[in-house]
């Protein structure tokens, strides 16, 4: 191959090792000698010097909720752009985590990201003694080898507080996830917080389990409750999908008129007009670059303060202005 691209056989090797240093110009004619060639690089030498594989292992939850579907494509993107290899494992349950990582570890893969949270110090135990380094977001439960990544969620809830009560709500139910999971508790702390503050009337707190029929569910129960709530706050937009059609169909109720409803995520259903759901954009873009720098660069100094979600306030939440909009 030097031959045929005119180089020397150490030009070759670097362009072919990441972050090598090797003209564009070069680069190109080694590119294209490889293409006639069909050459493809063993990478297992340069593995075996450094002790690194350059694959990072993404740990990817159930694609029923648009947010794991979001984040794995962020991860990938990320990863790409870090020019590392990504290795993909797909799983219900951050309670699988262990074995997962048990599986990735004989790869010698440089570490874990996942948009799943671990939910208990025992699991993250057990993951710390594969020794291969874990970031996960929405997590509380760290250790020498298990880092978290978190959005400023309680201050997320506090703000949607603040947003119904200025449009005039008056009763208010918050819909979280399984109580283990700090992101969701945190989300209804601040909300139920800032009600106290304001004065508002405390919220009916509800556990589920972050899926639609949830949602639809209590939905349905909420469109026949005499003393129903007039403004919901829901951990994700999946459950708020869920209770918003259900109060339409089943309760014949208005949205925003009558109840009105904010999701979390900011998927790209919130925004069909037949939604137009009020939500919460994670960051999720810088949430999943500072994961893949504690993986990649980990002996920098890394910004892991967390970041303020955006509030995005649709017809969902706005009785004046209905379909109208706009970033809180």
């Amino acid at each position: 191959m030097a031959r045929l691209a005119n180089v020397s056989q150490s030009a070759v090797s670097r362009a072919f090792t990441a972050g090598g240093s090797v003209s564009e110009a070069k680069r190109k004619r080694i590119m294209e000698a490889a293409a006639e060639l069909g050459y493809q690089p063993n990478r297992l030498p340069g593995m075996m010097l450094s002790g690194r594989s350059h694959i990072i292992a993404v740990v990817a939850g159930g694609f029923y909720n648009p947010f794991h579907t979001m984040a794995l494509d962020a991860f990938l993107k990320g990863i790409s752009a870090r020019g590392k290899q990504a290795m993909v494992i797909q799983v219900e349950s951050d309670r699988l985590l262990d074995a997962v990582v048990a599986d990735f570890a004989g790869y010698r893969i440089d570490g874990v990201v996942s948009s799943l949270s671990v939910g208990s110090h025992d699991i993250a135990t057990a993951l710390a003694a594969h020794r291969v380094p874990v970031v996960t977001l929405n997590s509380e439960i760290t250790n020498d080898y298990i880092k978290a990544i978190n959005c400023d969620n309680r201050a997320a809830g506090r703000l949607a507080a603040r947003h119904l009560v200025e449009r005039g709500a008056t009763r208010f139910a918050f819909i979280g996830g399984p109580g283990d999971h700090i992101a969701h508790r945190e989300r209804g702390l601040g909300f139920a917080q800032e009600l106290a503050a304001l004065d508002a009337c405390a919220p009916t707190m509800v556990e589920g389990d972050y899926t639609y029929r949830y949602g639809y569910d209590w939905g349905c129960t909420l469109a026949t409750d005499g003393s129903r709530p007039d403004a919901v706050f829901c951990t994700n937009d999946l459950m708020a999908f869920g209770v918003m059609d259900a109060i339409r169909k089943e309760g014949g109720l208005r949205c925003p008129e009558d109840v009105m409803i904010i999701g979390f995520d900011n998927t790209p259903g919130s925004a069909w007009r037949s939604y137009d759901l009020t939500s919460f954009d994670q960051n999720l873009d810088t949430l999943v670059a500072r994961a893949l720098s504690h993986i990649v660069e980990p002996e920098d100094e890394i910004d892991d303060s967390q970041p303020m979600p955006r509030l995005i306030a649709r017809a969902s939440t706005n009785r004046n202005q209905p379909g109208k909009e706009q970033d809180v």
